[in-house]
């Protein structure tokens, strides 16, 4: 048995009959609502689950027919107060139904778990590209911009004009966040716009340490997706990779091989094609499928290429 306060582990099975998902939470503590999603809602690689708009968390239609997936808890104080109530049954201990009340004034705490600093939870989220991660910080710090939580759209926007207001003299003309992630078509935003926030970001220290110690480096385990491992590129590019179909980022620092630290934002996009796929009654038939991870595959050489050239070159 999997226990986690914060996460619950999340089994399912799909049945013979189109559509229809059995989802078995362990613990069974709760139910954990799951859906089966429209293939369109699916928008990256690999992921089995997305929060819907009403709450739910949404099983891809491409997910494997039965396999396992940790998913955030919404209230955790009340799990983990059902999670003791049922490791104190098991040891004979009856207690009631946990409700929410103010602890009494003499109450001591029995344990305390203090979670990572945002700073390292920041740095784990970028080298495994942890987009639920990324949206959680996204959401706490348009909070604490606005003093109240917002939905996606809404907390995005919030950071999007604290940005806007530390780089007056950028033009901002199209930008828009959908989300926190960037997992979303909808997104949009300029390489100059992303370079110039990476250039605010890297004049500021995080936890004692500096923007590239946030960012996966080339050339170090799997990070960058195995790429840039030759000896011109190998430690050399400090950076985020970003990948929908039909469209591809790479964002941050590269090293030069004179030296010279250069910020940089690389977008490849097809805007007609990502339409089309957006169109497609199934997404994953090999007609759409196929063509569109050929597409990924020829995009992500092209990044190769360029960024080679560029520390090259300069």
């Amino acid at each position: 048995m999997s226990l986690d306060f914060n996460h619950t582990l999340l089994n399912w099975r799909s049945t013979l009959e189109p559509g229809v998902v059995r989802a078995f939470e362990t613990p069974a503590l709760g139910n954990p609502r799951p859906g089966l999603s429209a293939p369109r809602d699916i928008l990256g690689r690999g992921h089995n689950f997305v929060l819907g708009r009403e709450g739910r968390w949404l099983l891809a239609p491409s997910a494997t027919g039965e396999g396992a997936e940790y998913l955030p808890v919404k209230r955790p104080g009340l799990r983990t107060a059902r999670v003791f109530r049922r490791l104190a049954r098991m040891l004979g201990v009856t207690l009631p139904e946990p409700r929410a009340g103010t602890a009494p004034a003499d109450a001591r705490p029995m344990a305390r778990i203090r979670g990572l600093a945002l700073v390292d939870v920041v740095r784990l989220a970028l080298e495994h590209s942890n987009n639920m991660v990324a949206e959680l910080i996204g959401q706490v710090a348009a909070r604490q911009l606005d003093g109240e939580a917002k939905e996606l759209a809404a907390g995005a926007q919030s950071l999007s004009r604290w940005l806007q207001k530390r780089l007056p003299g950028i033009a901002w003309n199209g930008f828009r966040l959908a989300n926190h992630s960037g997992l979303s078509a909808e997104a949009r935003v300029t390489p100059r716009q992303m370079a110039a926030i990476v250039r605010l970001a890297a004049d500021r220290r995080y936890g004692g340490g500096s923007y590239l110690s946030l960012l996966p480096v080339s050339g170090l385990r799997d990070s960058m997706r195995r790429r840039f491992r030759d000896p011109a590129t190998a430690l050399g590019i400090w950076a985020k990779t970003g990948t929908l179909k039909y469209a591809k980022g790479l964002v941050g620092v590269f090293f030069a091989a004179s030296g010279r630290p250069v910020a940089f934002a690389l977008f490849v996009t097809d805007f007609a094609k990502r339409s089309v796929y957006d169109a497609a009654a199934d997404p994953r038939s090999p007609g759409v499928a196929g063509p569109a991870e050929d597409w990924i595959d020829r995009a992500e050489a092209l990044e190769e290429d360029l960024l080679r050239e560029w520390i090259l070159g300069i």
